[in-house]
């Protein structure tokens, strides 16, 4: 869109530059995301820092505008995305996987894998812009997913935290539309394989992912979007909360007037 530019939010005490959400170990007693107040929009105005709450007591939003409307990605486009494997462990994109087919039968979204990538997860990413025009494509970048080591933690992370999800938004000409992201996970993190429990691979990446669709901390510690790991028994998975957070982010709500790209459907 002519004009456009991605709208980077600072979350206090998390991330810089962009929407962002974070799971800690469960040493934490409070949210790496869920600091009240305002903090710098790369615009220089001021934003809400914290999630904003929602009718269902199990879920909240990452962000809504002004006029209440909640910022997600076009359920009715194909949210593509790439992994650099560099650090994964054993089984770690077999956990990104399932871990997507979770929040795209969740969501109604449907998901397209773009290979394997030699980058980074950096929030520098976002300051890159957009990628060379591609017919029926969204013009930004596909979603990163990769692992990521204390030292490449991105300025202001807690040494609790063990991954992050920075969704990038656009501002369409009606409303705010994510249209692309970034998904870190600690490397050295103390976390079982697979979806055992939620302190574990897939448990991490379920969580990163509710942040990427928008979901912010829930205060339901039943919820997999609650701020700490290790909390749930049991395989991970979403619960009632969650499941419901993400289906107002979904298909169901419709289709978004996006004038961003062409719909890849």
């Amino acid at each position: 869109m002519t004009g456009s530019r991605l709208r980077r939010l600072i979350a206090a005490g998390c991330l810089l530059g962009v929407l962002a959400g974070c799971a800690t170990t469960d040493r934490s007693t409070r949210s790496a995301a869920g600091t009240p107040g305002t903090s710098p929009t790369a615009a220089g105005t001021t934003a809400p820092a914290s999630p904003r709450p929602s009718p269902h007591p199990g879920y909240v939003f990452l962000d809504l505008d002004a006029s209440e409307r909640i910022t997600r990605w076009d359920p009715c486009a194909v949210l593509h995305y790439v992994v650099d494997p560099q650090g994964a462990p054993p089984g770690g994109m077999e956990a990104i996987r399932a871990a997507i087919g979770q929040v795209s039968t969740a969501t109604g979204i449907r998901f397209a894998f773009d290979g394997y990538v030699a980058e980074r997860p950096s929030l520098r990413r976002a300051e890159l812009g957009r990628e060379p025009p591609r017919p029926g494509r969204n013009p930004f970048k596909s979603v990163l997913v990769g692992w990521y080591s204390q030292g490449e933690a991105p300025t202001g992370t807690e040494d609790d935290v063990i991954g992050y999800a920075a969704p990038l938004y656009e501002f369409n000409g009606t409303q705010r539309v994510y249209v692309s992201g970034l998904i870190g996970i600690r490397r050295d993190a103390d976390l079982s394989s697979g979806f055992d429990g939620n302190q574990s691979v897939g448990g991490v990446l379920l969580h990163e992912l509710g942040h990427l669709m928008g979901l912010g901390h829930s205060i339901d510690d039943g919820q997999i979007m609650y701020f700490q790991a290790g909390h749930l028994r049991g395989p991970a998975r979403y619960q009632a909360g969650d499941l419901a957070g993400l289906r107002e982010l979904g298909r169901t709500k419709g289709c978004l007037d996006s004038q961003l790209w062409t719909r890849n459907r």
